[in-house]
């Protein structure tokens, strides 16, 4: 995944890109040295979308209609969940309960601060 990361990377930053976006699960701080070898020189920053727990479920429920998958990937949602919950990776969190979906992007964008990077 890493060398995938690189080879991305290397190829927009050729194209004049200046800014990278992964949506990835990041389990610990550790985790980021991998990327950092993969983007040298990179300034990570770690944003968190997090819903509560029954949003969550209910997000699940609504993809997998009943389906085979929906006890499986409910449990996964729900370990995951916890798992986050305790780790706190994140230098941002971003609540989405409740909220559309260009909200969200648009508390990240102002987060990132790429918008004053990009001011005259």
């Amino acid at each position: 995944m890493y060398e995938n990361v690189r080879a991305v990377w290397d190829s927009y930053r050729r194209a004049g890109a200046t800014h990278l976006i992964l949506a990835q699960v990041v389990y610990s701080r550790a985790e980021l040295d991998s990327f950092r070898k993969a983007v040298p020189g990179a300034d990570i920053t770690v944003f968190r979308l997090r819903a509560d727990l029954d949003t969550l479920l209910a997000r699940v429920a609504e993809r997998e209609r009943g389906g085979p998958g929906q006890a499986i990937h409910s449990r996964q949602a729900e370990e995951l969940f916890h798992q986050m919950e305790k780790a706190r990776v994140e230098d941002h969190l971003v609540e989405t309960s409740g909220r559309p979906a260009y909200n969200v992007a648009a508390e990240i964008f102002d987060l990132s601060g790429w918008a004053e990077e990009s001011a005259p």
